[in-house]
């Protein structure tokens, strides 16, 4: 019998707080701006291009725990949930269609983050949120305590930070740079500069194509590289203690490589004969190091593995 109170008890009181519950909705739309903050606690966000030129917001909360604060203050607008019941939880969902060149700041607890067609400045920081970027410009800063991050068909400076997520970035090119504690990182079809570290996972990046200095660093997991097109500027490749592999892929290569492993844990694998061989003490460590030159050009391909294989394919 108490049982079966209790589950009419909890039954009746979802109820009620359904029936309490009520949808708040801001819309509105602005003109002239350059900056725009936009604070989220728990929820989904979506930025879209505008077509009518002006800043268009639309949410959608629950007024009877969260208050909207919208503030302008000339060509800067501050828009904040204001959670009025201390440890509540609540989601929302958002979208903004902003016009091109405008700086856009995000804020956001959890949930997930879309961001698509546009040309902006970009900076955004969660708690553990997935964000996906897709057909985007721009510069963007993008950090997260604990989510994935993804980048597709995107052009411009891209600066990616997770604490516990994977990052991959796909058919992009510019200046690209992602980092995570803990996870891995995928990289397919990029070009230009870029720069991928990880504490501990896997990096592994396909038909890349390295048109200014660039590295691949890994603490703990393996680093595998495969080149779109030949390497035009310095390329570094590390892990401290799994495997360093490069693949030229069939593609012309005319500059130094240089390949480097512990004497005694690791093995260097390579097709070609090496030009130059010697062994360094390194923190107490021996350290062999294997030269081939293919050309002229001052341009360094460097491939270490600490304790297992540094391996380069033709």
């Amino acid at each position: 019998m108490k049982k079966i109170t209790f589950s009419i008890m909890s039954f009746l009181f979802i109820g009620f707080m359904q029936l309490h519950a009520q949808e708040g909705e801001f819309l509105r739309s602005y003109t002239g701006l350059k900056k725009v903050n936009l604070d989220i606690q728990n929820g989904e966000l979506k930025v879209t291009r505008s077509i009518s030129g002006d800043l268009e917001v639309h949410g959608r909360f629950d007024a009877t725990r969260l208050k909207i604060k919208a503030d302008q203050m000339g060509d800067k607008l501050l828009i904040k949930e204001d959670n009025n019941r201390l440890k509540s939880n609540t989601r929302s969902s958002w979208t903004m269609a902003v016009p091109e060149g405008i700086n856009v700041t995000f804020n956001i607890g959890a949930g997930e983050v879309t961001i698509e067609g546009v040309n902006v400045d970009l900076n955004g920081n969660s708690g553990g949120a997935n964000v996906q970027m897709n057909k985007i410009s721009g510069t963007s800063n993008i950090n997260s305590g604990s989510g994935n991050i993804s980048v597709v068909d995107a052009s411009g400076i891209f600066k990616i930070n997770t604490g516990t997520g994977d990052v991959s970035c796909a058919n992009s090119n510019g200046s690209i740079s992602a980092n995570t504690g803990a996870g891995d990182i995928y990289f397919d079809r990029s070009t230009g500069a870029i720069e991928a570290n990880t504490g501990t996972g896997d990096i592994k990046a396909e038909r890349v194509s390295i048109h200014k200095p660039s590295f691949f660093n890994t603490g703990t997991g393996d680093v595998e590289v495969t080149l779109g097109s030949g390497a035009k500027a310095d390329l570094k490749l590390n892990s401290g203690t799994g495997l360093s592999s490069l693949n030229f892929n069939g593609n012309a290569f005319d500059g130094t490589l240089t390949m480097s492993c512990d004497s005694k844990k690791g093995e260097i694998v390579s097709p070609f004969r090496f030009d130059e061989e010697r062994v360094e003490e390194e923190g107490g460590n021996p350290v062999v190091y294997k030269i081939k030159r293919f050309g002229d050009a001052e341009v360094n391909i460097k491939i270490n593995a600490g304790e297992k294989k540094a391996i380069v394919k033709k």
